[in-house]
């Protein structure tokens, strides 16, 4: 009975211990200092290429210190009570100076808040896993108590420079004071939720916009990184123009712009309903294309022979404009062509200089086109045929001429013998 009691004892408390959460161990400024050792090596950031860190331990103080172009820049934290403290000794930024300062406290900050996230075990990340943080997205609504974190930042009206070495800093914002509360669960899971950056202002999304299918008449606009049911505006200006609302509704990826003139420079952004504004971006619609007028059809002259005859040919021009002039080229028999006359197209043609049985080649030429020859043989010449005599001959005909002569004899004696002819 009594191991059943230890076995039933020994479930029940391994139950427990899988229901319960592993709470993760509270951390020194030791730990710091260790974790912050072995990141120094190992670690460049967003810093300028060259940039080194480095930093020293004095009783609450840690000064973090970062070195470039053989300047120094040195950022002083306090720790206490596991609250790590920093207040910057600039309230706003008006030069480059201040601005190179400002940046540099930011990569300071950035090199602490990675010594922070490398310095956590798992047990004490797999202890946050499930936090929620508030507001994870804007590090100006953190609080020390509920989130671990506050924070202050310094205007700015200066967005980047250009340092002597080309290198170009850029940022959203400086830290003017922040407050870290190293051991606090919703910190330890904003840290490694950031991989160890901290997010200055406000993050709201920054929608994107690039311009594509850029035509003479239309661009297409592609919007990125907007949330999905909330309202976008687009504006557009023209050349050096302002710029004018050209629409306001939810979100799309795409808009296409068809109020657009050939040949002409048009910039759009994004305006979303939190008032985040995206980098404007411009194209230049190409030129009007002009369309080429097809070329007349060409037309080949041709012709027709017609009424061939012994000593005749007629010649028809078709497939060629009336108002035009044809010339008209002849070859006999396997001569070559010449030009035989020059006449309106509109006119049709009797080739009077033929020999009869003869073959004869035509074409015409049309403004330097010449048509297909055509070909036609006159007729050969006709003789009249001399009339045959009858199957009688030359006989029928004599005898017809000796029965006449006789009967005109025979008719003169009988008029002799008669007397009224007598006294004629």
């Amino acid at each position: 009975m009594r191991k059943f009691c230890i076995a039933t004892f020994n479930i029940l408390f391994l139950s427990l211990v899988g229901i319960m959460g592993v709470d993760a161990r509270e951390y020194t400024r030791e730990d710091i200092q260790e974790s912050l050792a072995s990141t120094i090596s190992i670690w460049q950031g967003t810093a300028p290429e060259g940039t080194q860190f480095n930093f020293t331990a004095v009783g609450n103080d840690l000064a973090l210190k970062s070195t470039f172009n053989g300047q120094e820049y040195i950022s002083h934290f306090v720790i206490s009570d596991g609250v790590i403290t920093f207040t910057s000794d600039r309230s706003s930024v008006t030069n480059d100076d201040e601005f190179l300062k400002s940046t540099f406290d930011n990569f300071n900050i950035t090199f602490l808040l990675v010594g922070l996230l490398r310095m956590y075990d798992d047990e004490t990340k797999e202890s946050v896993k499930d936090v929620v943080v508030n507001d994870s997205l804007s590090m100006e609504n953190f609080t020390l108590d509920r989130d671990g974190l506050t924070a202050t930042l310094i205007n700015s009206d200066i967005k980047e420079i250009t340092l002597e070495n080309g290198a170009v800093l850029k940022t959203e914002g400086f830290i003017r004071s922040i407050q870290i509360d190293f051991n606090h669960p919703n910190f330890i899971k904003f840290v490694l939720d950031n991989d160890g950056s901290l997010i200055f202002g406000s993050q709201k999304k920054v929608p994107t916009l690039n311009l594509k299918d850029v035509t003479s008449n239309s661009i297409t606009l592609e919007i990125g990184n907007t949330e999905v049911g909330k309202n976008c505006s687009i504006y557009k200006k023209e050349e050096n123009g302002e710029f004018t609302l050209l629409y306001t509704g939810v979100c799309s990826n795409q808009y296409t712009d068809t109020e657009v003139k050939p040949d002409t420079t048009y910039t759009y952004k994004v305006l979303t309903e939190d008032a985040v504004e995206s980098v404007p971006k411009s194209a230049i619609t190409p030129p009007l294309e002009e369309v080429p007028t097809p070329p007349a059809e060409t037309k080949v002259p041709s012709l027709n022979l017609t009424d061939i005859k012994m000593d005749s040919i007629t010649v028809h021009f078709s497939n060629v404009d009336q108002s035009k002039t044809c010339h008209l080229y002849r070859g006999r028999e396997h001569d070559p062509f010449a030009l035989i006359k020059t006449l309106p197209c509109s006119e049709v043609y009797v080739d009077r200089e033929v020999y009869a049985n003869t073959l004869y080649h035509y074409k015409v030429e049309v403004d330097g086109l010449m048509s297909e020859p055509k070909s036609a043989k006159t007729l050969p010449k006709i003789i009249e045929p001399i009339p045959e005599n009858p199957k009688t001959g030359i006989l029928t005909y004599t005898l017809a001429i000796i029965t006449l002569i006789i009967a005109c004899i025979g008719g003169l004696q009988i008029l002799g013998k008669n007397r009224l002819f007598k006294k004629l």
